[in-house]
């Protein structure tokens, strides 16, 4: 199995294509935002892995990283909002899903 989600959600979202992180064929892939208060996300995940990295961080540097997490077991990524203001990370069995927040400013919640 791999990730269920929407490559063309995702460009939408980020607004650029995503960065190769391994050959092709391995469908490993990066993404990276930023918003006005120099908050950066970097997003990296593995579809047939099915793991995620999130990381946040202030002025993109490792001494200021705001929140960091590794996802096991990711069933799919879903954009919500009437303006493409989330994006719903899902693992498979869990409670609760991560919420990657773009608009007004790039902030991460546990709902």
């Amino acid at each position: 199995m791999w990730i269920n989600y929407e490559h063309s959600d995702l460009i939408r979202l980020f607004g650029s294509v995503p960065d190769l992180t391994a050959p092709e064929e391995v469908q490993e892939y990066m993404y990276v935002a930023e918003d006005e208060r120099g908050v950066k996300l970097v997003f990296c995940f593995s579809t047939f892995g099915k793991t995620c990295n999130i990381s946040l961080s202030y002025d993109g540097s490792e001494d200021s990283v705001l929140f960091e997490t590794a996802l096991k077991n990711v069933e799919y990524f879903r954009t919500e909002g009437e303006y493409w203001e989330y994006l719903r990370i899902h693992q498979t069995r869990a409670e609760k899903d991560y919420i990657i927040h773009f608009r007004p400013n790039l902030f991460i919640s546990h709902e």
